[in-house]
């Protein structure tokens, strides 16, 4: 009864807050978000033991809510054994300097249930405050009750969402109202600190393992395609035998059209052209962050030029190593920042793991040596939120000679 009094609400609610909604615009919404991956539960047992005590159908309370979070975010193991009802005094404070939980007046009552929307916006503060931030591995869903929480709830529940840690269920409700056993709370926080440990489970990995690091003989026979950040390799790599194919700025259709490459005779010619000149053993190719777009056909935009260069590499270079790098990071404070975000980082990324996969090449993640928790440029690695500091270069340079 309860859940069809919820169901109804919700579809009368959603009539309410979204009028000219038509059936088209949510065809194929239900079901579409999926969990992050669930961090070992023997990790967190000692964590999780005080809780499990009051048996695992007991309504998870604030109380025990903090305990876990507390534990979770500042890393301090089990923390103090929890009290019937109550916290230890550091963990409360903790909660209560961090605003975990909503209070109409006066201080929260620690003791009640927690529910779905409550819990929601715990795990949102928690992580705000211990300056951390999930994956974003779903699209942003709407809610078929959306309009039963406030928008401070509506946006907590959408960061769980997008972050895989609770996502709608099979009727396309979060039912905010609900509370939550220990038993699934357990499994809400093991998918909480799975996101927390695995940052960026979409972004490919490379595929060549670290090895001892390979001198500077290795880039002899080797060069560069790409952008201003390879120019800046040039510029600050100290690795002199290389040749370098690069123009600040350019897209991949770019590189396809530019005439004047310099060639190892000192004509001026083609992409095309200047590789037939002479035969390399290793080609790396760092391209993408330019092609940046937010329309429909970005993917075609992307994808075809730059299987139109592989072919070029692969004719021209039968023999040679092919190495395609991932995207560097963004920073905070880009121009045009509404392109330059990590979420570009990882869709433009995992579109050269998928064409290193059906070319056969070598995919390499320099993303994750240059990136901070949340998906930007480590502090002082960027000046510009775009091209690495002439300083940051040996670094990514490490990276390429023991992942060789």
């Amino acid at each position: 009864m309860k859940k069809s009094v919820c169901t109804l609400l919700a579809v009368l609610l959603l009539f309410v807050v979204l009028p000219g909604a038509s059936a088209e615009e949510y065809d194929g919404a239900m079901h579409t978000s999926r969990y992050c991956s669930q961090a070992p539960m023997n990790r967190y047992r000692a964590l999780f033991a005080p809780v499990e005590s009051y048996g695992l159908n007991t309504q998870l309370t604030r109380a025990m809510a903090a305990h876990i979070l507390y534990g979770l975010m500042a890393d301090h193991g089990a923390g103090a054994a929890l009290e019937e009802n109550d916290l230890s005094s550091e963990a409360a404070a903790w909660a209560a300097d961090n605003g975990l939980f909503p209070a109409d007046a006066g201080t929260p009552d620690m003791a009640a249930a927690i529910s779905r929307e409550d819990l929601a916006m715990a795990i949102e503060k928690a992580l705000e405050c211990s300056l951390m931030s999930l994956p974003q591995i779903n699209e942003r869903y709407v809610f078929m009750d959306v309009g039963l929480m406030n928008y401070v709830k509506q946006e907590a529940a959408v960061t769980v969402q997008r972050g895989g840690v609770m996502i709608e269920n099979g009727d396309g409700l979060f039912c905010p109202y609900e509370t939550v056993t220990v038993a699934q709370a357990e499994s809400i926080f093991l998918r909480l600190a799975g996101g927390m440990r695995n940052l960026f489970p979409e972004l490919p990995v490379a595929t060549v393992a670290q090895s001892d690091p390979v001198d500077d003989t290795w880039f002899d026979d080797a060069c560069f395609i790409g952008h201003s950040q390879v120019v800046g390799m040039r510029d600050y790599a100290n690795l002199p035998n290389i040749d370098y194919f690069a123009v600040v700025g350019f897209k991949v259709q770019d590189v396809l059209n530019f005439p004047y490459f310099g060639g190892a005779n000192g004509r001026d010619a083609p992409i095309r052209n200047v590789l037939q000149v002479q035969p390399y053993g290793k080609v790396y190719i760092m391209l993408g962050v330019n092609d940046f777009s937010n329309k429909k056909d970005r993917v075609e935009q992307f994808m075809v030029p730059m299987r139109q260069l592989l072919d070029i590499v692969k004719e021209t270079q039968p023999d040679a190593k092919i190495y395609i790098l991932s995207l560097t990071p963004v920073g905070r404070e880009t121009p045009m920042n509404i392109l330059y975000n990590p979420e570009n980082t990882l869709f433009y990324s995992q579109m050269l793991k998928d064409l290193s996969r059906e070319y056969g090449t070598e995919y390499l993640d320099v993303f994750r040596i240059l990136s901070d928790r949340e998906g930007y440029f480590k502090e002082g690695y960027s000046g510009d939120g775009i091209h690495m500091k002439p300083k940051i270069y040996p670094i990514f340079v490490d990276y390429l000679r023991t992942h060789t």
